[in-house]
């Protein structure tokens, strides 16, 4: 296989959460008339297909976004929001878990996530303003 077509272990679920963030967002967007816009960051020197980072910002009220970039040599994401920082790794089985926890509540669980699971819990509303 060339490295052209060969897939980074935890490329598979990184996308699922990008994918899923961008239907969620437009999803909350319709029913309840906007208010959040979603920027996918790509990283110059990967391939187009692989987005290396996610904010979203919300219109509304004061300025909020939650931002979650992911390290494209490890696979280890962060994720942050005002004073909240947490580190996440994507396992080789696909689920995501918490690496460390460094600031800001609610502390998040230790059990495994799904991506869908993981897209549920940036968009939570203790994260993005809505």
């Amino acid at each position: 296989m060339s490295s052209m077509t060969e897939t980074i272990p935890w490329e598979n679920t990184w996308n699922k959460i990008v994918k899923t963030i961008e239907r969620n967002v437009a999803e909350l967007n319709s029913s309840k008339g906007g208010g959040l816009t979603c920027f996918i960051r790509k990283a110059k020197d990967l391939s187009d297909k692989i987005p290396v980072g996610v904010q979203i910002v919300s219109q509304r009220g004061p300025f909020e976004r939650a931002v979650i970039e992911i390290d494209p040599n490890t696979g280890t994401m962060q994720f942050e929001k005002g004073p909240r920082r947490d580190t996440f790794t994507i396992r080789s089985d696909g689920f995501v878990v918490l690496q460390e926890h460094s600031a800001g509540e609610p502390i998040p669980s230790k059990e495994p996530m799904t991506a869908e699971l993981f897209a549920k819990f940036f968009l939570a509303k203790q994260h993005v303003k809505r």
